[in-house]
């Protein structure tokens, strides 16, 4: 159900939080419900600022290695020029290895937004084990057979019967599908 209805015929709003269950289908309650839900944005948000920077500081990284090829075909259009064999030599070495260490920082910068991820998930992962179906619940008795203690079981027949005086338990309704 919405937490909100609006009135066609009238135009207003009712509100229908008073129908609404208190705790959700997996078991958790509606409190533990929101703040689960909460850590879990924050730990989206805060790789979603992470991933910003990252992708950033790879942009950037980018340019600069534009920018270096460009400085570099000046430079070595310029010692053509000249004549100065030995220095295009010593220019392409020196041009391959800033670029080389450039792309050893977008790397960097991707292994950083891959670890942030990784993060993240085990974040979210570790928020929603609390209400994974696999946590144990409360055994439910059942009428047909109770206990004593945890190991010993009573049959049907040694239970005791409910006193006339006091009206019989009725079996509880069947939810539905």
């Amino acid at each position: 159900s919405r937490p909100h209805n609006i009135d066609t015929k009238t135009g207003t709003m009712s509100s229908t939080t008073a129908t609404t269950p208190a705790t959700t289908n997996e078991g958790e309650s509606l409190s533990e419900h929101c703040i689960r839900s909460l850590k879990n944005c924050l730990q989206q948000s805060l790789f979603c600022l992470s991933k910003s920077k990252g992708q950033t500081l790879i942009q950037k990284t980018k340019m600069d290695i534009e920018s270096r090829k460009k400085v570099f075909g000046v430079d070595y259009m310029n010692a053509l020029r000249s004549g100065d064999n030995e220095a295009l030599d010593g220019m392409v070495e020196k041009a391959m290895a800033d670029l080389a260490a450039l792309d050893e920082k977008i790397a960097e910068y991707e292994g950083e937004i891959a670890a942030a991820e990784k993060t993240k998930d085990e974040a979210i992962a570790k928020n929603n084990e609390a209400v994974s179906p696999t946590k144990e619940k409360p055994p439910v008795a059942s009428p047909e057979k109770t206990t004593d203690e945890a190991t010993e079981a009573v049959s049907p027949a040694e239970v005791k019967p409910p006193d006339d005086d006091e009206p019989a338990a009725s079996p509880a309704p069947e939810p539905a599908p």
